[in-house]
């Protein structure tokens, strides 16, 4: 099974200067489950990675698509 994880890019006051950029931790958690389950998972980070998150998902073909807010 192949799982996206994404944390979606969102507009803020901070997304014109973006003066801190965290990872997205609670996926990377999310990621290591499915690792131990059996489970194939990639992260798409929308403020830091570049292509689109619809070529992301027509690139990885998941099985499942698990969104953080």
């Amino acid at each position: 099974m192949k799982v996206l994880l994404v944390r979606p890019r969102y507009p803020s006051i901070f997304s014109v200067i973006d003066p801190v950029i965290t990872e997205p931790l609670e996926l990377e958690y999310l990621q290591a489950g499915c690792a131990q389950a059996g489970a194939v998972a990639v992260l798409y980070d929308g403020p830091v990675d570049s292509p689109k998150f619809v070529r992301a998902l027509h690139r990885e073909q998941p099985d499942i698509v698990g969104i953080t807010g």
